[in-house]
């Protein structure tokens, strides 16, 4: 009676090992499964961000050849040559003051206007 006992109580543990080495098999297979879901979200996350990126650039030229739109390098370009304009402007504008005082004595105090 105590070999058929020693025999029940094996064959119960071999059967817990199995049921425990089957349940952990499925966890990693779940495991896995659920990375390689996240693994392809990011792939169709990225490929829509690239293709997002890839559109506005298209759109972008586009307008670009059309004058509808400028590039940050001539709109840095144009305020340059505003701000380099007005400069000479006034510097005209000076010099001309300058002139009408031509015939008179020139002060030492300068006002500006």
């Amino acid at each position: 009676m105590n070999s058929e006992c020693q025999k029940r109580r094996r064959i119960e543990l071999e059967k817990k090992k199995r049921d425990e080495e089957k349940r952990k098999a499925r966890e990693l297979e779940a495991k896995r499964r659920e990375e390689e879901r996240i693994k392809k979200v990011k792939l169709k996350e990225n490929l829509r961000k690239q293709r997002r990126k890839a559109r506005k650039k298209k759109i972008f030229k586009f307008l670009h050849d059309l004058g509808l739109v400028k590039t940050k390098e001539e709109i840095e370009k144009i305020q340059k040559q505003k701000e380099e304009e007005k400069r000479k402007k006034l510097l005209s504008s000076a010099n001309h003051e300058n002139q009408g005082f031509s015939g008179c004595q020139k002060s030492s105090i300068f006002v500006h206007k």
